[in-house]
């Protein structure tokens, strides 16, 4: 099934194989900016459900329309018809990615002067396989330097469906299984983020690990940037 949002690499929008910030940033925005009007139309409809009877199944129905004369370039091959909650969580997640892309352009992130290497916006192609070095985001820098980031818009206080550990093994920083070998890692070679809500960011700043600690890098209205940094003297994979 097509993704609703294509994945954006240099060798499909970059230009002379280098995808800036910049152009990635102005991609993802039309892509969400069509969704969001989309969807705001099928919202709309859902409104006009006055049926209290049949008013839940009424409403699971409303679709997102997503006619093709209009569609920006990475929404080209997503399908006619989608659902509202899934167009809405995906640009609560998008728009969660706008931010960081937003903030790593500026001259306080570090990383203004990176370019795109991959950016997922609505799927991360190897999410859960930890054998493969792929992410929400990843950016590099021309002297080798990368930053990964996995983006999420969980919008509460609380992990049940254990968002937070699933990103932190996506990225590297967390083993599979129980006890202290969960934190016996390789430390990637790389800057590593998560992008969540103001609302996860409570939870993810109480949390106590025992081999890393988070560092906010940025914040906004919606958006924290909480960069994970490894604990001195934590055990390392033999």
């Amino acid at each position: 099934m097509p993704h609703l949002v294509d994945s954006i690499t240099p060798a499909t929008y970059g230009e002379t194989n280098v995808l800036t910030l910049t152009r990635c940033h102005e991609l993802l925005r039309e892509a969400h900016d069509y969704l969001a009007r989309r969807g705001k139309e099928a919202a709309r409809r859902a409104t006009l459900v006055e049926n209290a009877a049949s008013w839940g199944s009424a409403l699971k129905r409303v679709r997102v329309e997503l006619p093709r004369d209009d569609r920006p370039r990475l929404v080209r091959e997503a399908n006619d018809r989608h659902s509202l909650a899934e167009v809405m969580n995906q640009c609560a997640t998008m728009e969660r990615l706008l931010d960081a892309l937003a903030w790593a352009q500026t001259e306080g992130s570090s990383l203004s002067s990176f370019n795109v290497a991959v950016c997922h916006p609505t799927t991360s192609s190897a999410a859960g396989d930890t054998s493969v070095d792929d992410n929400d985001l990843i950016l590099t820098a021309a002297n080798g330097g990368r930053a990964r980031f996995e983006v999420s818009d969980v919008a509460s206080s609380t992990d049940g469906a254990r968002k937070e550990e699933r990103d932190l093994r996506n990225l590297g920083v967390l083993r599979e299984g129980i006890g202290a070998r969960r934190f016996e890692v390789d430390w990637p070679d790389a800057r590593v983020f998560l992008v969540v809500s103001s609302e996860f960011a409570v939870k993810l700043q109480s949390r106590r690990w025992q081999h890393l600690v988070y560092r906010e890098a940025f914040r906004c209205a919606e958006t924290r940037v909480l960069e994970a940094v490894r604990r001195p003297s934590t055990p390392t994979m033999s």
